[in-house]
């Protein structure tokens, strides 16, 4: 088994709670046995995105392509 120290960071941005919450429930605390655990950065907002995405160190990024007012699919 593949084990990191490092746990995998996840960016969700959505403008619903609800959205970012199920997402997370989704993919859970860890996807795989052999891969790292999941943390998670809520992201309300198009310009907090924008910002967290600028500082960097995300392994996945999830965007709400029907966020208001920043989305689109």
């Amino acid at each position: 088994m593949v084990e990191s120290s490092r746990p995998l960071r996840v960016l969700v941005y959505s403008d619903n709670p609800r959205t970012r919450e199920q997402v997370q429930l989704a993919l859970g605390r860890r996807v795989h046995p052999e891969l790292p655990e999941l943390t998670y950065v809520e992201v309300a907002t198009g310009p907090m995105v924008i910002r967290k995405m600028d500082e960097g160190g995300f392994d996945l990024v999830i965007l709400d392509g029907e966020a208001t007012p920043v989305g689109g699919l």
